[in-house]
């Protein structure tokens, strides 16, 4: 293999026009640089949450940033609430004068217990990544910063209180959460490409870059975290963070870092389970030549 192949993180001589559905695999993280180090986030965006906004938008107006988190289950008898609530998906975003920090978490468990894990998750990612960013310069410092964030996620979500203080096993009845986090980044002029998301994820939550140049064509930028559909169980996790084991240790056997080349006005897209499952031709019962795809 060429060692000045693409798959090192190394592209052609000069700026590159990205196709619209770009897929890179990476084989080792670049040392490209950051176009500059900021150290405080000027507005943070999440929710459900009443502390923070669900939008934000830039100097002209114009929407930068947008989230939600609803529920897809019916109404109960109450007509008050939905069965399976309170909602245990959250999502956080720091904006940065450089860049924008993300994370998203979607518990694997009903109840407050999750909502309270879920919470945790972005909060202590959040934090951890905050805390060093000022010394983050480019994308190999950027994927530590963001695998220490999440064995930060992990000691917090051990330190919950515990479900039921006479409960037989407490351990394996914490809530545990899938996570995705990352960073969207202007690069440092004369680097290969101008933008890049770098995120590292456990579980399925997936990230989807939407091409400036075809809003209709999307890069899947969490390739490879969730099982092919023939191997694919519904309800089974394929990655956790929090006690999933009796020892108290994650389910990390899916845990990736993900690099994505991106242009000026591009849209990151973030989704947790309940929504991206809506994409899959094969949990929706089509097949391949449904789609006039050759199988």
């Amino acid at each position: 293999e060429d060692p000045n192949s693409s798959r090192r993180g190394v592209m052609a001589e000069g700026k590159r026009e990205l196709p619209s559905s770009q897929f890179q695999e990476w084989v080792d993280i670049p040392e490209w640089q950051f176009a500059t180090v900021s150290t405080e986030p000027f507005a943070k965006v999440g929710g459900p949450s009443k502390q923070r906004p669900a939008r934000f938008y830039d100097g002209r107006g114009a929407e930068l940033i947008a989230g939600k988190s609803v529920s897809l289950f019916p109404q109960s008898d109450s007509q008050e609430k939905r069965d399976g609530g309170p909602i245990t998906d959250r999502f956080l975003t720091c904006v940065f004068e450089d860049k924008i920090l993300v994370a998203v978490s979607s518990s694997c468990s009903p109840g407050p217990k999750a909502t309270l894990a879920a919470e945790t998750a972005v909060t202590a990612f959040s934090d951890s990544v905050c805390s060093t960013i000022g010394r983050i310069s480019n994308l190999k410092q950027a994927a530590f910063s963001l695998k220490k964030a999440f064995a930060s996620v992990h000691h917090k979500l051990l330190e919950l209180p515990q479900i039921e203080p006479q409960d037989p096993n407490p351990v394996l009845n914490c809530p545990t959460v899938q996570l995705l986090g990352g960073l969207i980044v202007k690069l440092k002029e004369g680097e290969e490409i101008n933008w890049a998301f770098i995120g590292c994820g456990v579980g399925e939550i997936k990230g989807f870059r939407l091409s400036k140049h075809n809003i209709r064509c999307v890069t899947d930028a969490t390739r490879g975290n969730r099982p092919i559909a023939r191997n694919y169980q519904k309800n089974v996790h394929t990655g956790r963070l929090g006690p999933c084991w009796e020892d108290g240790s994650p389910d990390l056997r899916n845990m990736k870092l993900f690099l994505t080349a991106m242009e000026e006005d591009d849209v990151m897209l973030f989704t947790t389970t309940g929504l991206h499952s809506s994409f899959c031709p094969f949990e929706n019962g089509l097949t391949p030549s449904d789609l006039k795809l050759e199988a």
